[in-house]
Formats: C-alpha cells, structure tokens, sequence
C-alpha cells in the first residue's frame, strides 16, 4: 500500500490537476493554522491560452509577490493557500500576464470554497452570525455576497 502524504490528499482535495502541485503542507501550531503551499508545474504552460490575443504560445515569464487565500477549516483550524502566482508572457503578443489561480474566488484573498461555504452560511443565517462562525468579519463576508449577486446579475 502506497504511503498516504498531506501534500497528495490536499492535492486532490483542491482537484489542482496536472497543472499545479501542492509543494508542502505546514501545521502553524502558534497560529492554529494549516498552510498549503501551492505551486504550478511544466504542464501549466501547455493548458494557457493568452488573454490578450488567444494564442496558444504561453511560456513561463516569472513570478508574481506570494499571495495568500482563506480556505476552509481543517480539522477546526484556520487554512490558506499560499503561492506566488506565475506570470506568462505570449510569444505571439509578447504581452505579460499572472495566471489566475483555479482556487482563487470571486473576493480577493479567498478560496472559491470558502466563498461557497461563507454563502451558503449567508442564505441560512444573518452574515453576523456567519461571520461569528467562520472568523470572518461581516464586512467580507458582504463584499463576498455582493461580488456573487453582481456576477449573477452580469450574465
């Protein structure tokens, strides 16, 4: 029997796929926080269409500043993603882009899990109390209810 590592059930619970692969997963225990560390594998660069002109010529430019995303709880503890976004550049357009996260939800600096739970909180309760539940103020959790309805409204 294969030995079961953090970094592979995380994986596949991100569904990350070929292009992505979870470098390490980190227990912060003065934080009560899991850290997945996430980063992007050669594969990547062969599913990438650019968004300037559509080519299918992406290659790897560099790396954006680490980002961080709420994801949610493991176990009772806190839990983000953390990667340092590639960016691409066209060989047709010569334009440089950041990929976008798959993981990455509609509000800045969460995981489209966590907006999924946050909402489904949301339609059952007051945002307070979701907020109270998810250690999360009410304030994002609007931002994140808004992002969602104007996305709805848009199309």
């Amino acid at each position: 029997m294969a030995a079961v590592i953090p970094e592979k059930v995380f994986h596949q619970i991100l569904a990350l796929g070929d292009a992505w692969r979870v470098r390490a997963v980190d227990y912060l225990e003065k934080e009560a926080k899991v850290v997945i560390q996430v980063e992007e594998t050669v594969r990547l660069w062969a599913s990438l269409t650019c968004p300037h002109c559509a080519a299918k010529s992406v290659r790897g430019y560099d790396h954006a500043p680490e980002r961080r995303w709420r994801h949610l709880n493991v176990c009772q503890l806190g839990s983000e993603i953390v990667c340092a976004l590639p960016r691409g550049q066209c060989r047709e357009c010569q334009k440089v882009y950041t990929v976008r996260a798959p993981w990455e939800g509609r509000s800045r600096g969460l995981s489209q899990e966590f907006e999924a739970f946050a909402l489904t909180l949301m339609r059952e309760m007051p945002v307070s109390k979701a907020g109270e539940i998810l250690g999360e103020t009410d304030q994002r959790l609007w931002r994140v209810l808004f992002a969602h309805v104007d996305a709805a409204w848009a199309g």
